[in-house]
């Protein structure tokens, strides 16, 4: 991990085009993604598939957290690594029971887990880096909703935008134990930004402003007007279904789980931005308090 984050912070440019080259194949790429996995579940049948994809997930995470817990255990600042250690694999465990509606869904996990090495080069801070995860979750999904699986999807997933976040928390988790002194170099070099100049937190505002102005304006709507007028007039709209009246779903093979709205992702995205700034404090990348301007 050290020596592919040191390359990518020397080659700037080969990081920022290679990282937009990865992302803009994911997204591009997800319908014969998609196709060539539905091939493979009629060979197999859904039940063989799908519990294939749990088990191998079920497996890798294992290994991890052992590989983990060792790391933990043999270095310094255990309580925190280990309260780090109970945040992420909690958010899996989290997303597991009320996102996933299939195991085959844990593909996002490990897409954008990926993306995580060159935002971080660029960013080198381990909470705007979940938080633009977040948001080209978002872009990513945009583009199934409204090209991909355009008309029939009747509503955007923001199902998937959450296991795209968990993803990359869970890659900026790994990184940050295995993170060695002056990888993310020079840190005494790094400028101290106060959190309401940071680019995240702007774009967090942009994005909400945008929202309530669109949604005032009658652009956007999240869900039809009423139920008297099923289609909304407004030009960008989330969903073309009622919201669920219940908080559990059941998929329509079998499993039960949440369908997750935009102030929920929103709500969360900032949660963890919040939570995997941590590192950033503890690695002294961000200030602890708001920086004086020398006279």
């Amino acid at each position: 991990m050290n020596p592919i984050l040191r390359f990518l912070q020397q080659h700037k440019w080969f990081t920022l085009i290679s990282g937009s080259l990865y992302f803009s194949a994911t997204v591009v790429f997800h319908k014969p993604v998609a196709q060539l996995s539905l091939r493979i579940e009629r060979l197999v049948t859904y039940t063989t598939y799908n519990r294939g994809w749990g088990l191998f997930a079920l497996a890798a995470l294992t290994l991890v957290l052992v590989a983990v817990v060792f790391r933990i255990m043999k270095g310094e600042d255990r309580l925190f690594n280990l309260l780090f250690l109970a945040l992420t694999f909690g958010l899996i465990g989290a997303t597991h029971w009320a996102v996933l509606a299939v195991n085959l869904e844990y593909i996002h996990v490990m897409q954008f887990s990926l993306l995580v090495f060159p935002l971080l080069a660029l960013t080198r801070r381990f909470g705007e880096t979940v938080f633009w995860i977040g948001l080209l979750g978002a872009v990513d999904e945009l583009y199934q909703y409204y090209v991909v699986w355009w008309p029939h999807q009747s509503y955007y997933d923001f199902n998937d935008v959450i296991l795209d976040i968990t993803g990359g928390a869970f890659m900026v988790f790994l990184i940050y134990l295995w993170l060695k002194k002056g990888t993310l170099f020079p840190q005494e070099s790094l400028p101290k930004i106060r959190w309401f100049r940071s680019l995240s937190v702007l774009a967090a505002v942009g994005i909400l402003v945008f929202v309530l102005l669109a949604h005032a304006a009658g652009v956007l709507s999240f869900y039809p007007e009423a139920e008297r007028s099923p289609k909304s007039q407004a030009a960008i709209l989330l969903s073309r279904d009622p919201p669920a009246p219940q908080f559990w779903s059941v998929f329509e093979k079998g499993k039960t789980y949440h369908i997750v709205g935009a102030g929920e992702w929103m709500a969360l995205l900032l949660l963890c931005t919040g939570e995997y700034s941590l590192p950033d404090w503890r690695l002294g990348t961000l200030p602890l308090r708001p920086c004086r301007r020398r006279r």
